[in-house]
């Protein structure tokens, strides 16, 4: 149990979600104090971090696979990880990245979006996550199994 987090199913999937976010942040911000700093002791915001993330996404997703929560409990926190804001920020923030390096040659200023880039990341990964299962027994996306043949009556005829 880290900072208050319980076993899955016995808290929220929001709050999970949320220590979550403290921790891709407090890690994103090791990229920026170190490059303040210089000093290897600016690297512990980073393994603070990741202690606070990993397992609260661990436990959140231990908690969804064994279907922990309804989905009722889940969907406020799907439909908000699932808002199109985040994809939005991060592709414009790696835009930002590319626009920077062609500019400047990666100096100090493209650290900000690494910065936001890192916990970006971290967070998007709580969307594969949260994504809905397909029902059991479904097979995949197309269900071939009563399909006949393709036929064509073109096929081989050049156009």
């Amino acid at each position: 149990m880290i900072f208050g987090m319980k076993m899955p199913g016995s808290t929220s999937p929001m709050r999970l979600a949320g220590w979550a976010g403290v921790g891709s942040l407090i890690a994103g911000s090791a990229i920026l104090i170190v490059t303040i700093s210089r000093s290897a002791w600016a690297f512990a915001p980073l393994f603070l971090g990741l202690a606070i993330f990993y397992p609260a996404q661990r436990q959140l997703k231990l908690g969804v696979d064994k279907d922990l929560w309804t989905d009722a409990e889940l969907e406020p926190l799907r439909r908000r990880v699932a808002h199109p804001a985040w994809m939005l920020l991060f592709l414009g923030a790696f835009a930002a990245l590319i626009i920077c390096d062609i500019v400047t040659n990666l100096s100090r200023g493209t650290y900000f979006i690494w910065a936001l880039l890192f916990p970006l990341q971290m967070m998007l990964s709580l969307k594969t996550t949260l994504k809905l299962r397909p029902p059991e027994g479904d097979g995949g996306l197309l269900k071939l199994q009563n399909s006949g043949p393709i036929r064509s009556e073109h096929w081989g005829n050049s156009r």
